[in-house]
């Protein structure tokens, strides 16, 4: 939206400029020619600062961003008694502050440079536009321009510069703008990441892993390596090793968050990579050792895992087993019911 009004703006200002032209040309061809050029060295640096500037954003993202996470890590709740326990804070804070320095070290030799060259090339502007103005000083004070005559082009020298400088900075604007939007589709382009559809799961049948295994980007060695396991349906299977061992990984490639850099799992005979995902996912539940407290009722909570049933009460009910424990809910349970988390 904001390069929409800027579009619509654009036309003003040429409109502007045009009128402006006009009636110092009238008057002084050559000092129109003077004004213009000494009016666009300033907006036209504005425009490749921004560029450089949004290039150098780019370059320090990364940082940026592991900067951000260590201030999540010494800010936040669920990090704190490691912190604290480990005695943390100091490393994280000094790592924090390395990449805030670093970071803030570029931009400030970037705004430096950038301030130095728009200072001379403001100085180049004024000296364009008090020599105009002088000029018609001249003209007046030799009889060429009367005082009204003179007052307005003093106005329309000031008026024509400003209105170059206005017209090349929303230039600049709507160039870094695009610029921003350029990576966005570029992003856009690249598709859903898990593309729907694909054939619904079979309603029985075995799990088989054939010689599955997969590798996290950036890592040279697998997580899992050559799978072969076959998950018989009624079965209950315990999956025991060390941290590390791939565990959690094996887990997330069998429900199709993870899809594996070689082999197959099938369902049901069916591979998982033709099958839709929301599909297999609805007869599928997981807790993971990383999982979401979300912070809503208990009865949310619970609720969430069939999130289109979050107003049966009976569903949610029977989901945490009061039975199990003696407990019978009340007649006016709701999930939203803040009571059944007391």
């Amino acid at each position: 939206m904001n390069l929409v009004h800027t579009a619509l703006e654009l036309p003003a200002g040429v409109a502007a400029i045009a009128a402006l032209a006009a009636v110092v040309g009238r008057w002084s061809p050559w000092l129109l020619a003077a004004t213009v050029v000494a009016a666009l060295p300033g907006p036209l640096a504005h425009v490749v600062q921004t560029r450089a500037r949004l290039f150098l954003e780019r370059e320090n993202t990364a940082a940026e961003r592991l900067r951000g996470y260590y201030k999540d890590l010494l800010t936040s709740r669920e990090a704190a008694e490691e912190v604290r326990a480990y005695d943390l804070g100091d490393l994280l804070l000094r790592r924090w502050r390395d990449l805030f320095f670093m970071v803030a070290d570029a931009v400030h030799r970037q705004d430096r440079a950038q301030n130095l060259a728009r200072a001379g090339l403001s100085g180049l502007s004024a000296t364009g536009l008090a020599a105009g103005m002088a000029v018609a000083a001249w003209g007046a004070a030799s009889g060429v321009l009367d005082a009204g005559t003179f007052a307005a082009m003093i106005v329309a020298l000031q008026e024509l510069q400003a209105e170059v400088g206005g017209l090349m900075n929303n230039l600049a604007y709507a160039g870094g703008e695009a610029f921003k939007l350029g990576d966005l589709f570029v992003y856009l382009e690249l598709g859903p990441e898990e593309p729907g559809g694909g054939q619904a799961p079979p309603a029985g049948g075995d799990i088989v892993l054939e010689d599955v295994s997969f590798r996290y980007p950036q890592r040279s060695e697998p997580a899992l390596d050559g799978i072969r396991l076959t998950l018989r349906r009624g079965e209950r299977v315990a999956l025991v090793g060390e941290n590390g061992s791939g565990k959690t990984t094996l887990v997330k490639v069998l429900i199709g968050l993870f899809h594996p850099t070689a082999g197959r799992v099938l369902y049901g005979g069916l591979d998982l990579a033709g099958l839709d995902p929301r599909a297999v996912r609805a007869g599928l539940a997981a807790v993971f050792q990383d999982h979401v407290r979300y912070a809503f009722t208990l009865g949310e909570n619970v609720a969430y895992g069939r999130a289109e049933r979050m107003h049966d009460a009976a569903a949610v009910a029977a989901a945490v087993e009061f039975e199990a424990i003696g407990v019978r809910p009340r007649q006016d349970f709701r999930p939203e019911d803040h009571s059944i988390a007391r």
